[in-house]
């Protein structure tokens, strides 16, 4: 027979479990996968409505194209959507990267290089999904053909769930079958 403190352990170690399964499904992709077009990376696809390329809202040089996209809670984000980028002392060849505001100097990797995919959920919402080993991050792509310069960001960080990343990208070049704009704009955007 188990003494209470033994069971109380037991309890809390499947709780903690179960805790830790909750997150981990919670960040698993939805829906399916937009077929992936060859040749080209991860955040261009062959939607049914039309070719879907964010190449022309990311930085080709190695930087991130959006900085200082900031969550409720103030966390800063820098974002490349489709090119890896690397920050001096944080994060290295990653999409997305989040900086600490009570922590000068710390850096956290939310997407990491050769996890990048656009799915398309179970709404038809489209999206770009990334990983690391421990956290996910979606960009969903909304479609919106009168936003053509820089692009509309509503940053909602891992506010919903720890580690589940959420950002939503408007943009005319996310439409299926495309714009042809680059996107334009500042390298940074001081949040929404």
């Amino acid at each position: 027979m188990m003494k209470p403190r033994q069971l109380l352990c037991k309890t809390l170690l499947a709780v903690g479990c179960l805790q830790m399964v909750i997150v981990l499904v919670s960040g698993q992709p939805t829906g399916k996968v937009c077929p992936p077009v060859a040749g080209a990376p991860g955040c261009v696809c062959d939607h049914p409505d039309g070719k879907i390329d964010v190449r022309p809202l990311a930085n080709s040089d190695g930087t991130p194209k959006y900085t200082n996209l900031t969550d409720p809670n103030k966390y800063p984000y820098s974002i490349n959507p489709c090119t890896p980028f690397s920050v001096k002392g944080g994060c290295t060849n990653v999409f997305i990267c989040q900086g600490d505001p009570h922590i000068a100097g710390e850096f956290y990797s939310i997407a990491d290089n050769g996890t990048e995919k656009i799915y398309i959920d179970t709404d038809n919402k489209v999206y770009l999904y990334y990983t690391t080993s421990v956290r996910f991050a979606k960009i969903y792509l909304e479609c919106d053909k009168s936003v053509t310069g820089t692009p509309q960001w509503d940053i909602k960080g891992d506010s919903a769930v720890v580690l589940h990343y959420e950002f939503t990208m408007k943009h005319a070049s996310v439409c299926p079958g495309g714009f042809r704009g680059r996107g334009g704009g500042s390298n940074e955007i001081k949040g929404l």
